[in-house]
């Protein structure tokens, strides 16, 4: 549908948004593709680039996705935006507070970067391999000032390319701050309470010892920061839930 819909409208930039697979109390490993997709969206909505020169889309965006991704409640988009930051070749940048920032966003620290949504640091500098790109690029950095950035290979670490800037965006949809973290565990150890309670009450007492054990297991994740298969508790972290619908305004061309 979505290569039909681009071929009827040349004027617009069609997306995929799929369905997030979440079964209640269970982690579903999700491919950093259905994740990259769904970010790749989520970050054209947020913080839409702005076309280029000549390019007839102007910016129009067209949406296609399951009724079941409609329905799923998501972060409230200044939630997301959050965690955007802007890479420019010749300003100045903490690379303390940018490598915080990027394990902040979901990305994993590693010694060097293979896959989507990892970072590494060697001296100064920053290979980033953003979960919404399809080659990793490396900052150089000479004191605090952006130098340059490059794509490369993550097999040859030949570079492919030069760029002077690089939109950072989460690697994750579901990054609760601290607040947000304290509270929504908080909700889910009292419903977990409640809920054990009532099993143990009808005489469930293993059903009730299983569900604790469960539980509990995610909320040492969570504490941890490892939010990773655990999107089905995004309700008990986000008051104001949005949906898709609310997230695209007046951004999406069609859905």
């Amino acid at each position: 549908m979505a290569s039909d819909l681009a071929a009827l409208n040349p004027d617009a930039q069609v997306m995929v948004f799929p369905h997030l697979e979440i079964l209640p109390y269970d982690i579903i490993a999700q491919g950093h593709e259905v994740a990259a997709s769904r970010l790749t969206v989520l970050e054209a909505l947020i913080a839409p680039p702005a076309p280029a020169a000549g390019d007839r889309r102007r910016g129009r965006l067209m949406i296609v996705t399951p009724v079941e991704a409609l329905t799923r409640r998501l972060p409230p988009p200044a939630d997301l935006a959050r965690h955007r930051v802007e890479l420019s070749v010749g300003k100045r940048y903490d690379l303390e507070e940018l490598q915080s920032s990027l394990a902040m966003s979901g990305h994993e620290r590693v010694e060097a970067v293979e896959t989507p949504g990892q970072f590494a640091v060697r001296g100064g500098i920053l290979d980033l391999f953003l979960l919404t790109r399809e080659q990793p690029v490396r900052a150089e950095f000479l004191g605090d000032q952006l130098e340059s950035l490059r794509r490369f290979d993550p097999l040859t670490q030949r570079s492919t390319g030069e760029t002077d800037r690089e939109q950072v965006f989460a690697a994750s949809e579901f990054l609760p701050g601290p607040d947000r973290a304290a509270s929504g565990m908080a909700a889910i150890s009292a419903e977990l309470a409640r809920t054990a309670a009532g099993l143990d009450a009808a005489g469930k007492s293993l059903e009730a010892e299983k569900l604790r054990a469960r539980v509990e297991g995610h909320l040492e994740r969570i504490a941890a920061a490892d939010m990773a298969g655990l999107e089905q508790y995004l309700p008990y972290f986000y008051g104001d839930a949005c949906m898709l619908l609310d997230s695209a305004g007046r951004r999406a061309g069609g859905l």
